[in-house]
């Protein structure tokens, strides 16, 4: 799992070494969980997540990497085009404003697209090539589209 803020997943396991396994799991931290990442400190050594109905705690980025998780969501910011997977637009975080740039340029929720470019980003669907910069792509939240 990337660790960027808004990326979510689903916890599918939670492996023990040393006894920091067993400490998140005593912390709520348990196989079926939903995680967000609100906040990412300095250099990435410590994590603040949110963890099902809104317990935030923070990690050490070595205990994230104790968690097997299966993406659930992630900002198109944070993908690149060596991926050569196609993504759905889960959701915009941004205001009435940068909604009414997104429907302009139709760009909605549900659309499925592959990322052509990443420099200024590029993406293509069934509309044709959109492109986005990256200001815009940290506010769409994607998923892995099955």
């Amino acid at each position: 799992m990337k660790i960027v803020e808004n990326a979510e997943c689903v916890i599918q396991s939670v492996k023990d070494n040393g006894g920091f396994g067993n400490r998140l799991v005593q912390m709520g931290v348990l196989p079926g969980s939903h995680l967000k990442i609100i906040r990412v400190g300095f250099k990435g050594s410590t994590v603040e997540v949110m963890i099902d109905q809104g317990q935030s705690i923070a990690l050490r980025s070595k205990e994230l990497e104790m968690l097997d998780c299966k993406l659930v969501a992630i900002p198109l910011s944070a993908l690149s085009t060596g991926d050569d997977e196609k993504y759905r637009i889960k959701k915009f975080n941004g205001g009435q404003g940068f909604l009414k740039k997104m429907k302009d340029r139709k760009i909605n929720i549900s659309d499925i697209f592959e990322i052509i470019d990443d420099h200024p980003f590029e993406l293509k669907t069934d509309k044709g090539i959109i492109a986005v910069g990256r200001g815009e792509a940290e506010k769409i939240i994607v998923e892995p589209a099955d």
